[in-house]
């Protein structure tokens, strides 16, 4: 990399927008970010001319961010609730935690974002409503108030219907609202399956 840093600066060729890491006359090291030329006379190289300006704070912020999604990233995945997003027009599942593969039966993250909501619910909920029209009505509530939580009936892939507690959470990002569904299944998050 360095050999051809050099080549495209004795070749007249503009070095830009790269990055080093230079130590500051306090000894501190500096992440910089410059751009360098070469002035040539008669064929030779004569000047160098570079500016660089100091990233040390931006990287330091990237390198934190990038810790933090990580530790996020680990928190949902590590998560014993099932936890997906839904996101519209049509509600469909784009993502979902090894919870959820395995609470509802399925093979993989794939296999459950491929199934439509409905699929995951029996067609009619406990108190004789069906699914689709009262989950609708559920999402519809959280879009419009932030959150909704609410008990619901769920089903495995196998078909068989299980109890749960469903907490729908709005999240916006781009510019574009979704939902987080933490969805807890309380036979399986019991104090005996707890280790202190």
């Amino acid at each position: 990399a360095c050999a051809e840093f050099l080549g495209r600066l004795l070749a007249g060729q503009e070095v830009g927008a790269f990055e080093t890491v230079m130590v500051a006359k306090n000894g501190r090291a500096c992440d910089l970010e410059g751009s360098v030329t070469v002035g040539f006379e008669h064929g030779r190289p004569t000047v160098t001319r570079g500016i660089f300006r100091d990233i040390t704070a931006r990287k330091a912020m990237d390198r934190a961010l990038r810790e933090s999604e990580e530790q996020h990233r680990l928190m949902i995945q590590s998560s014993r609730d099932a936890i997906l997003t839904l996101h519209p027009p049509d509600w469909r599942f784009t993502s979902c935690n090894p919870a959820a593969v395995a609470l509802f039966g399925a093979a993989n993250e794939a296999a459950v974002c491929a199934l439509e909501p409905w699929v995951l619910s029996p067609a009619v909920q406990e108190d004789g409503r069906d699914s689709p029209g009262k989950a609708n009505e559920m999402i519809a509530t959280a879009m419009e108030s932030g959150s909704h939580a609410f008990e619901w009936i769920h089903q495995r892939l196998d078909g068989s219907p299980f109890f749960t507690t469903v907490l729908l959470s709005r999240v916006a990002q781009g510019g574009q609202a979704y939902l987080v569904v933490t969805i807890r299944d309380p036979s399986v998050l019991n104090d005996a399956d707890w280790t202190p």
